[in-house]
């Protein structure tokens, strides 16, 4: 046989059966469950051990260790120095995990959006905690949890070593909490594997490992890479960071011209007071980096820098000055800057589907990584959706009478 079939709950489970295995052989699985690829467990506390005494096919269960015992003991507001101070602490935490992303959206929004952090207190001692945005809808009436603002990561931030089941139950309290919420998860976290079953869907970044240096980063770049850098040195492009508010504004500009560009293809329009906001936050965290030929600035890279990690966020040039090849240079100095803060990856982020963008990104020679969203707000139908829906069938009474 091939394959059996077991179903002791509501759900399948298939357990692939060698025929190369010998009749006392024990073979230990991992099986899918629905197909999601999570590891086998039929209830909470067990899982499920595959022995061919014999010619005999049978199913052991046998209990696991006490993962299953932990709890959540208390869930509470976080103060602003617990998510500071977490945030500091946790090695795998982005920026987008901190309270200063948060309060440059508040300000943006002129307070739509609201940090609402949770503290999360595990009955074996560990602790995390949760940034979470609250954003209002229709004067209060409906709210979205963010715990990745704009589309970025999100997810618990723990100096401890949170095991699957400690994740399992912060997934599940998130999913209790909130009716709509959006979540995608953490791609430098290794504790968010234990997830994958959870997607809804799929995402990756490409990001660059700077651990062993930038000489070491630029040698496994592709040549034509390379070849860009020395380009750009060639035709006189230099790099800086900004130092005033005016550098900010210049650099909005050339944004203007490359949305222009961009069109409808653009995925994302942002407003001069978001990177006004940033920039008030007169953050060490927050770096923009442009690139000036001939005295004038002609590109840009917005770049955010945590503990381990640090990432591109926004990026771009003006389209007269695409030839210089400011972009390849501006990542490069960027970079530079990683490598002086000894973080271990700088993160290109997600192309949002633009094939352009991500060939661009390969050219730096990045390793793929998975950003897959596991929360995505609800499309149910809401008393509010069913009075838009009436509405329109209003308008379009009564039908149009027949000839």
């Amino acid at each position: 046989m091939d394959a059996w079939w077991y179903q002791p709950e509501p759900r399948a489970f298939r357990i692939g059966v060698s025929r190369a295995h010998s009749k006392e052989e024990v073979a230990w699985r991992w099986f899918n469950v629905g197909g999601c690829g999570r590891s086998a467990v039929t209830r909470p506390g067990y899982r499920y051990k595959m022995v061919k005494p014999q010619a005999a096919m049978r199913i052991r269960r046998t209990r696991m260790a006490a993962p299953s015992t932990v709890a959540i003991e208390s869930v509470r507001g976080a103060t602003a120095e617990e998510w500071d101070a977490y945030w500091m602490g946790c090695r795998a935490a982005t920026y987008f995990h901190s309270r200063e992303w948060v309060e440059a959206w508040r300000v943006y929004t002129s307070g739509r959006v609201e940090p609402s952090a949770r503290h999360i207190a595990f009955s074996d001692g560990a602790s995390a905690v949760l940034p979470i945005a609250m954003e209002q809808f229709r004067g209060g009436l409906s709210a979205r949890a963010w715990m990745s603002l704009a589309g970025t990561y999100g997810g618990w931030l723990s100096a401890d070593t949170l095991t699957p089941h400690h994740v399992g139950l912060i997934y599940d309290w998130v999913a209790r909490s909130f009716r709509s919420a959006f979540w995608r998860l953490n791609p430098f976290d290794p504790s968010s594997t234990c997830l994958a079953d959870r997607v809804v869907e799929p995402g990756e970044t490409q990001a660059i490992w700077l651990a062993d240096g930038i000489d070491a980063a630029f040698a496994k770049s592709r040549e034509d890479h390379r070849w860009a850098v020395r380009k750009a040195v060639r035709e006189g492009v230099t790099t800086r960071r900004a130092a005033s508010l005016d550098d900010w504004r210049a650099y909005y500009a050339v944004y203007e011209d490359s949305l222009r560009r961009w069109g409808e293809a653009a995925t994302s329009r942002y407003g001069w007071r978001l990177f006004e906001a940033l920039y008030d936050l007169a953050s060490p965290h927050i770096s923009l980096w442009l690139a000036e030929k001939e005295g004038q600035i002609i590109s840009g890279a917005l770049c955010f820098y945590a503990a381990r990690n640090a990432v591109e966020w926004h990026a771009a040039s003006l389209e007269k000055s695409l030839p210089a090849k400011p972009a390849d240079m501006l990542k490069h100095a960027a970079m530079e800057e990683g490598c002086s803060r000894s973080i271990d990856w700088y993160d290109l982020g997600p192309s949002g589907g633009h094939e352009g963008v991500r060939a661009f990104k390969a050219k730096l020679g990045p390793t793929v990584l998975q950003a897959p969203v596991v929360c995505r707000p609800s499309r149910r139908f809401t008393p509010t959706r069913r009075l838009a829906g009436n509405l329109k069938r209003r308008l379009h009474w009564p039908p149009a009478s027949k000839s």
